[in-house]
């Protein structure tokens, strides 16, 4: 079962604060609108979550794991998992926060379905993550992208369902880790957004690629029988050079006329993607999902999944 919580959207015009970014950076960055939220980010992840449990058709007790995939910037709540946990009632989960930055939500589907695979005692499996920007320490735009805030959820479940895992890889360049420093006395006063990926990105789409072709690899299928790209809203000039170009993607494959909408949110953005699959109704059975993520450090997991049964079946467990 999948779920999300997306606030109002606003013009991506409504962006500019003391004149930044120009217009012309606004238009090559793609973004139309980009999503903001009144609620703190556990109150949209437990209302994502909530929504994915429904969906999968389990109830609480079923739940045996419970990750919250945390953000930077989320001082609401420093136990935001156990927040969820108590709104959902799942108090004999194992549940914990997984820090990894934007990759958290692609990582957590991945740590969970290990932590299944390691324990035939747990059913199902939930994963959620959120994020409300603090535009209060950063500004909205950085590097090229647009923050959105929102929140999204998916469950895990040994008993079939929409989805079916196939495999999973992740990478790593930590040499990067630079970016993420905290460069003053500031919260939030790291690097990345003054300095940029600019000079980056080649090293990080040699990263993807080799990610990409690994899970495909494990997956034995190949980009051209990807039928879906699930991404990170990172802005299309950043997709283009390290995703879409180097690995013959097309951009109307990919998730991006969604997140193009939303803004880059987080570790919700493959998650929000592969809800908006569902809600769309586009795939059938036997078509395959590829789901990218990727933090700041840098990190990033890469998973690849079958429809299992159509749209509009009953029972959407991600499985």
């Amino acid at each position: 079962g999948t779920g999300r919580f997306i606030p109002s959207m606003r013009p991506i015009n409504d962006i500019q604060v003391d004149g930044v970014p120009n217009d012309h950076t606004i238009v090559q960055s793609d973004y139309i609108s980009f999503t903001e939220a009144d609620e703190p980010a556990t109150v949209m992840a437990t209302r994502a979550a909530t929504e994915a449990l429904t969906t999968s058709e389990l109830v609480s007790a079923d739940v045996g794991v419970l990750i919250y995939a945390a953000i930077i910037g989320d001082a609401h709540h420093f136990a935001p998992v156990c927040h969820v946990q108590r709104v959902l009632r799942a108090p004999d989960a194992l549940a914990f926060e997984l820090s990894a930055a934007s990759n958290g939500g692609t990582q957590g589907i991945a740590v969970a379905a290990n932590l299944m695979t390691a324990d035939a005692s747990v059913k199902a499996a939930l994963v959620c993550t959120a994020y409300r920007h603090p535009i209060d320490i950063i500004s909205r735009w950085s590097s090229g992208m647009v923050f959105g805030d929102g929140a999204a959820a998916a469950v895990l479940s040994r008993d079939g369902g929409m989805v079916r895992l196939i495999s999973g890889y992740h990478g790593s360049l930590p040499e990067l880790e630079v970016l993420a420093r905290n460069r003053s006395n500031e919260r939030l006063g790291f690097v990345l957004p003054d300095v940029g990926l600019g000079k980056y990105l080649t090293a990080i789409a040699r990263m993807y690629q080799a990610v990409i072709a690994q899970v495909l690899e494990e997956a034995q299928t190949s980009i051209a029988e990807i039928d879906y790209f699930g991404l990170i809203g990172i802005g299309i000039p950043s997709l283009t050079a390290t995703i879409l170009e180097p690995n013959g993607i097309p951009v109307n494959k990919t998730s991006w006329g969604l997140l193009r909408q939303m803004g880059h949110v987080g570790a919700c953005d493959p998650l929000l993607s592969l809800n908006h699959l569902f809600e769309q109704n586009v795939l059938k059975r036997g078509d395959k999902v590829l789901l990218l993520g990727g933090g700041v450090g840098y990190r990033l997991t890469c998973i690849v999944a079958e429809i299992a049964m159509n749209p509009g079946v009953p029972g959407h467990s991600t499985s």
